[in-house]
């Protein structure tokens, strides 16, 4: 009998472990992550700048100049080309000649 209620006794402590620490995964798992911030890389005044999406004021300014590049990627330059972080930024610089 006393076998029983310890064996018991441990279930229920594990299932209460396991409650627990499922319960601890959902809340992280449901908290929203801030969204990154969005950059565009498009053309400002005949050259390449980068800027905050939400912004018309340039963060910095390259000298890649629109006039000089292939037409293709001088129409993307003057959509704006969205950034996600500063690798995709130095891949895309230098695949436009800087």
């Amino acid at each position: 009998m006393k076998k029983w209620v310890s064996v018991t006794l441990c279930a229920a402590i594990v299932l209460a472990v396991c409650v627990g620490a499922a319960l601890v995964s959902l809340s992280v798992l449901q908290k929203p992550e801030a969204e990154p911030e969005r950059y565009i890389l498009r053309d400002y005044n005949g050259h390449a700048a980068l800027f905050e999406e939400t912004s018309d004021v340039p963060l910095a300014e390259y000298e890649i100049y629109t006039v000089l590049l292939p037409e293709e990627d001088a129409e993307l330059l003057r959509e704006g080309i969205p950034i996600s972080d500063q690798n995709q930024l130095q891949t895309l610089l230098e695949d436009l000649g800087l």
